[in-house]
């Protein structure tokens, strides 16, 4: 993959933030995450679904429900859009 596509997209990624909990509003799914760390010993899914203006996320393991603001998920999906793959340079002559 091109490095600046990537570096953009998990950028994108780590601003996903709550805004706030909230106890309601999580219903379908249309967006999944699974995210794996520390040597693919750790992986974290979270499902993310609209409510309103704004997004419900839920986390695979847990109860808990978070707000994620509109513009953030957006942002990620821009950057998703923008996922290039990797050219190789012309050799030098």
């Amino acid at each position: 993959m091109d490095p600046v596509s990537v570096d953009t997209f998990l950028s994108a990624l780590r601003a996903l933030t709550a805004s706030k909990f909230v106890t309601t509003g999580f219903s379908n799914s249309p967006i999944d995450l699974a995210v794996t760390s520390n040597e693919s010993k750790r992986t974290e899914k979270v499902q993310i679904s609209p409510s309103g203006n704004d997004y419900i996320a839920k986390r695979e393991d847990g109860p808990l429900l978070y707000q994620i603001d509109t513009k953030t998920i957006e942002d990620m999906r821009k950057a998703a859009d923008g996922l290039k793959p990797f050219v190789q340079p012309p050799a030098a002559k």
